[in-house]
């Protein structure tokens, strides 16, 4: 099963953004506050995490939907 990884990304400004990026999908990721074309997520609790979607879907197979 391809994963998850966490990368920390420093802004211009000098605040620190964590955004959890699926691994080896088949489109990169932009990794700045939301700016992203899978419109990631900023955690409601834990400002300046961002969840990015995947691109492959596989989201609905994790939670245990099939993909065909």
């Amino acid at each position: 099963m391809i994963g998850w990884q966490n990368y920390v990304v420093e802004r211009p400004d000098g605040c620190k953004e964590l955004h959890c990026v699926p691994e080896q999908d088949i489109a990169d990721h932009l990794l700045m506050s939301g700016m992203c074309r899978c419109c990631p997520a900023e955690d409601p609790v834990h400002p300046d995490m961002w969840s990015h979607s995947s691109f492959d879907g596989r989201e609905a197979y994790e939670r245990g939907r099939r993909l065909h």
